[in-house]
């Protein structure tokens, strides 16, 4: 992905000046949260991704394409997973590390594979309300690339 495309797809920035570290009170419940929905998109289930997602849910999947889709509440998200099944290739996502953002989010940084074939790194920055997905971007693209554009903070240092 280049800078220009991923500045292009990226979301409007917060008024809180972005996303932050959460504190990790929150790490265990959007870890589940997380991996469900990953598991739900892996498995194109369409009928768990909305138990998981608030009814108000705006969704913005990576393209592999120039045209970047917004899918809007549970129709949506159902439309979103019939288009996948409709290509036929069977795209999974393998978690590398779930991080919680402040003030009520996380970022799920993952490996997007075709088969058994690495295609690239892939995030994903979701917002939660009321213990559901209320808003989630996910981008080709690796966790430095998406800490230069101000999408997701620099990772913590190592202590």
């Amino acid at each position: 992905m280049t800078k220009q495309h991923a500045a292009a797809t990226a979301p409007p920035p917060h008024a809180d000046g972005g996303p932050t570290i959460a504190s990790s009170a929150d790490q265990a419940a959007f870890t589940v949260l997380a991996r469900d929905f990953v598991q739900a998109f892996n498995d194109r289930d369409a009928e768990r991704l909305v138990a998981l997602a608030h009814s108000r849910i705006v969704f913005r999947p990576p393209s592999l394409d120039s045209r970047r889709r917004t899918y809007n509440g549970y129709a949506g998200l159902r439309r979103w997973v019939a288009e996948i099944d409709a290509t036929g290739v069977d795209f999974q996502v393998h978690v590398r590390e779930i991080r919680p953002l402040a003030p009520s989010g996380f970022l799920v940084l993952s490996k997007l594979r075709v088969g058994d074939e690495l295609i690239t790194d892939s995030a994903m920055v979701a917002s939660v309300h009321e213990d559901k997905i209320i808003e989630a971007h996910s981008y080709l693209s690796d966790e430095g690339m998406l800490a230069d554009l101000g999408v997701v903070p620099h990772a913590p240092s190592p202590v």
